[in-house]
């Protein structure tokens, strides 16, 4: 019931795309409560590396979601991430494995990737980001901007990453006042 109750506040106050957190266990039900709470409003999920197989993701498909994010852990080659993907309708976004625009680039010659989840602070800066967005819109892939524990500072960057045009789907970038008591400026909003 509370997580019904998040994803329609979200939605609420404005959100276009409802991101769950799962986890093998703990993954269909939390996507059907969600599902229920918010309607057509697409979903993703973000598995942070937690699945095996192929076979543990699957029924995933089943949900329509925008992209799955990270379901294999990171580190593995693109070869293995492509072949651990293969025959899934869902759009597999890659996080953690993804660090360079060399990265972006790699991964989807190999068919390990149809979403980029672009990181400043894991790619090493916003002209590095930028240069795997653009590499990624010339690709045919979508993006998306993620945060990490960044202050304000690092979420304005982000959230001028975002608004670049190869950005299609919607940021998850929390207020940076949610991870720390005291900012060296005003919260992004």
């Amino acid at each position: 019931a509370e997580r019904a109750a998040l994803a329609r506040r979200a939605v609420a106050g404005g959100a276009r795309m409802i991101k769950v957190k799962i986890a093998p266990g703990d993954d269909l039900a939390r996507l059907h409560t969600v599902r229920g709470a918010v309607g057509r409003v697409p979903l993703a999920a973000d598995a942070n590396g937690a699945y095996e197989s192929r076979s543990d993701v699957v029924a995933l498909d089943d949900f329509g979601l925008a992209y799955l994010e990270q379901p294999f852990r990171a580190g593995l080659g693109w070869e293995e991430l492509a072949d651990l993907q293969g025959g899934l309708v869902t759009p597999i976004a890659l996080d953690e494995s993804i660090a360079s625009t060399a990265d972006v680039v790699a991964a989807a010659a190999a068919g390990a990737l149809g979403v980029v989840s672009l990181k400043p602070a894991r790619m090493g800066g916003i002209e590095e980001a930028l240069a795997a967005g653009v590499a990624a819109e010339g690709l045919g892939l979508a993006a998306f901007v993620g945060g990490m524990l960044e202050l304000v500072v690092g979420r304005a960057g982000a959230a001028a990453l975002a608004a670049c045009g190869f950005c299609v789907l919607p940021s998850d970038l929390g207020p940076s006042q949610d991870y720390v008591v005291e900012d060296l400026a005003e919260d992004v909003v």
